[in-house]
């Protein structure tokens, strides 16, 4: 699945598919520096976690098809933004990122076509 960030800031410590993807050395050297800033704003394990969802949003062919970090859409005023958790008070939350979102019959977001999002926040619970 391809993401995206939706601002600059997250991408400072967070790694892109391709990063994630590269067996260049340049790319790798960018990965520990990425890393090293993950862990100052978030802490050791919420980085790690960071880390090991974002590599299964890059394995993964569409939304649906995540299983790990308790994978739920929110509703109400949230509706059409997705949740994983990284620890027990931290979350890395998405949306839809193609031009025209697929829907079901019903006119909600079809998951199992979703393979494009663009992560709108890593940290603790919206306010």
């Amino acid at each position: 699945m391809e993401f995206t960030f939706n601002s600059p800031k997250m991408a400072r410590f967070a790694p892109s598919r391709e990063e994630l993807d590269s067996e260049l050395e340049e790319d790798k050297q960018v990965l520990r520096r990425k890393r090293r800033q993950a862990v100052q704003r978030l802490g050791a394990q919420n980085a790690q976690k960071l880390y090991t969802r974002l590599l299964e949003l890059a394995a993964a062919a569409n939304v649906a098809e995540l299983i790990a970090g308790d994978p739920h859409e929110y509703g109400g005023d949230r509706k059409g933004v997705y949740s994983l958790d990284l620890t027990k008070n931290q979350r890395l939350l998405f949306r839809p990122n193609h031009k025209k979102t697929p829907k079901t019959s019903a006119g909600n977001i079809d998951w199992k076509n979703v393979t494009k999002v663009v992560i709108i926040h890593i940290g603790g619970h919206l306010k």
